[in-house]
């Protein structure tokens, strides 16, 4: 669990860095998505008049076993066709993924 979350860290770190040196960090903080039923906070988002305009989701895949890099990948395609049927879901969504190792 420690490699995960330390794997994650770094990917969001990266993201973070790359966001200022593209002259786009102050455009992206931390904000949360959704409605009251199912909503999650997103470390990277754009908001215009108080709506999320852009997301960009660090998605960390550096896990050991197949089967767990494609149970991670379905869980957050059901996430975003859950936003999507709740229309609270940004039409421009970015995932920054971090490649399992080996």
């Amino acid at each position: 669990m420690f490699l995960i979350v330390k794997g994650f860290q770094l990917l969001e770190k990266s993201v973070r860095k790359w966001l200022f040196q593209a002259r786009l960090g102050d455009r992206f903080g931390p904000s949360e998505v959704g409605d009251s039923t199912f909503h999650m906070k997103f470390p990277f988002v754009e908001v215009v008049e108080t709506e999320p305009f852009k997301i960009i989701k660090p998605l960390h895949l550096g896990l050991k076993e197949p089967r767990a890099i494609l149970e991670k990948g379905a869980l957050w395609a059901y996430r975003l066709n859950e936003f999507r049927r709740r229309g609270k879901l940004p039409e421009q969504v970015l995932f920054a993924v971090g490649a399992p190792e080996g």
